[in-house]
């Protein structure tokens, strides 16, 4: 999905985060039953400077309405306020349903 920044000049904060971040993502889901596997993957389409991310998710089944989640990110643009810094993080957590 490709996107556009929209630019104010009065309050622009992250003038160049289209350079890190990206103009579009690819987004590839996988269920089988109930486990679901994603990826996530953004770049700037630069030659020079070629920088972007990717993420992968695994959601796993634990009860009826409890899911567990391994989530590994690789790259920039993780937030909004690093969004200029590269980042490798894996996390490990609780997807809670129907709360």
């Amino acid at each position: 999905m490709p996107w556009s920044r929209i630019k104010i000049d009065s309050i622009d904060n992250n003038p160049d985060i289209e350079s890190y971040v990206g103009r579009g993502e690819i987004k590839i889901i996988y269920q089988n039953e109930d486990r679901v596997l994603t990826g996530v993957i953004r770049n700037n389409f630069e030659l020079d400077h070629n920088r972007g991310s990717y993420e992968l998710s695994w959601i796993i089944p634990m009860t009826s309405n409890l899911r567990g989640i391994v989530q590994y990110f690789n790259g920039y643009g993780e937030s909004l306020i690093d969004f200029n810094t590269r980042i490798q993080r894996l996390s490990i957590g609780l997807v809670i349903l129907e709360w």
